[in-house]
C-alpha cells in the first residue's frame, strides 16, 4: 500500500471530517515543533491582550471605530505574526517568490490550499468574525490587512485604522491560520487534539478557550486532498 500524502503546514479536511490527533502535525518535517510551538505561544499572548483590552473598550458594535495607541501596538503585532505565518508556510514549501518584497499577492496564494476565507470565529463578548472572507477580492481595500499597511506607513494620517474592528479581525485571522496548519494546537499547544467539545460544524473550542472556530466542512477535490493517515509521505504543496 503506497503511503498517502501530506503538504508541509496544511491541516485540511477529509470528506469534511479533520484529524486532530494526527501524528504529522508533531513531525519535524511537518513544521519544526520550537517554531510551531513559538507561533501559538506569540498568538496566545494576542489573544490575552486583546481581552484585557474589553476591561477598557467593551467589545460592542458602539466601539468597533475606537482607536488608540494600545490598539495600534496589538494591530502592528497581529499583521507581523500574520506575515510570519504566511512566509514560513510558503516558505515551507519551496515557494518560489519573486522579486524581494513579501506582500498580500504572495499571501494569497495560501487560500487555495488551506480555503481562509471560509473560517469563522465566535469570539465570546464579540461575536462572529470571518476574518478572510474578502481578501481575495480585488476590490479589498476593507481588509483589515490594507488598513494595517497605511497606519504602518503613515500612523499621523491613518491613525483611525488602528481600530478595535481592524485589531479583533488581525488577532483572529492569526488564529485562523495557526488552526489551519496545527488544529487545537492553537487553541492549547499542551491539551491532547482529540479533547475538543462538540464537532465541526458545531464548532470546535477547548475549555476556557475564549473562542470557538468553525472550520471549512467541504470536501476538497481530489486534486488538492490530504488524507490524514499514520502512514504518509511529507511533501510540498505545489502553488503553480
Amino acid at each position: 500500500m503506497s503511503k498517502l500524502v501530506v503538504y508541509k503546514r496544511m491541516l485540511r479536511p477529509n470528506n469534511g471530517n479533520y484529524d486532530f490527533s494526527a501524528e504529522f502535525i508533531n513531525d519535524e518535517e511537518y513544521c519544526k515543533q520550537n517554531i510551531k510551538m513559538n507561533n501559538i505561544i506569540a498568538y496566545k499572548h494576542l489573544e490575552k491582550d486583546l481581552l484585557d483590552l474589553f476591561y477598557y473598550i467593551a467589545p460592542e458594535e458602539g466601539n468597533h471605530n475606537t482607536y488608540s495607541l494600545r490598539l495600534y501596538e496589538l494591530f502592528l503585532r497581529a499583521c507581523t505574526e500574520f506575515e510570519n505565518n504566511c512566509k514560513g508556510i510558503l516558505k515551507d514549501n519551496d515557494y518560489e517568490k519573486k522579486g524581494n518584497d513579501w506582500n498580500l499577492t504572495d499571501y494569497k496564494k495560501l487560500e487555495k490550499p488551506h480555503f481562509l476565507s471560509q473560517y469563522k470565529v465566535d469570539l465570546v463578548g464579540y461575536g462572529t468574525i470571518f476574518p478572510f472572507i474578502n481578501w481575495c477580492k480585488k476590490t479589498n481595500g476593507e481588509f483589515w490587512y490594507n488598513k494595517y499597511n497605511h497606519v504602518k506607513h503613515n500612523r499621523s494620517e491613518n491613525f483611525k485604522f488602528a481600530n478595535l474592528s481592524n485589531v479583533v479581525n488581525a488577532c483572529m485571522g492569526v488564529f485562523v491560520i495557526l488552526f489551519s496548519q496545527f488544529g487545537t494546537q492553537a487553541i492549547s499547544p499542551y491539551v491532547d487534539g482529540n479533547k475538543y467539545d462538540g464537532g465541526v460544524r458545531e464548532g470546535i473550542t477547548l475549555d476556557n478557550s475564549p473562542t470557538v472556530i468553525y472550520p471549512p466542512t467541504s470536501e476538497i477535490s481530489e486534486k488538492h486532498r490530504q488524507i490524514t493517515e499514520k502512514k504518509y509521505n511529507l511533501t510540498n504543496y505545489s502553488f503553480n
